[in-house]
């Protein structure tokens, strides 16, 4: 999976919520684990379907069930803001394609 890039104010605002976990002010910089900041930043940024697509190329979405079947599936995918893991329930209701054939079988 590719690792998303952040602004600095992505990041400020993860470690105003509490993911600076044990970081001593004396200390340079921000002692921010990695992984907390990607967990956090992926369960509460907002970014339309289409761009969760383009950053998680790997899972190809052919068939959006998961995005109600109707006349506005077409805005929800394009401009409806919603999470991550709001992306992959929705991901996970539909048809998809594998970039990798190992992929598919786990």
């Amino acid at each position: 999976m590719n690792k998303e890039t952040y602004t600095y104010r992505d990041i400020v605002e993860a470690v105003k919520y509490g993911l600076n976990y044990g970081t001593d002010e004396s200390e340079e910089g921000l002692n921010v684990p990695e992984d907390n900041i990607q967990q956090w930043l992926q369960a509460t940024k907002l970014r339309t379907s289409e761009e969760w697509q383009n950053l998680y190329p790997d899972i190809k979405i052919i068939e959006e069930a998961g995005w109600k079947k109707e006349k506005g599936w077409k805005k929800l995918w394009f401009e409806e803001l919603i999470t991550y893991q709001q992306y992959i329930q929705r991901r996970e209701q539909s048809t998809c394609m594998f970039k990798n054939k190992e992929d598919a079988k786990e």
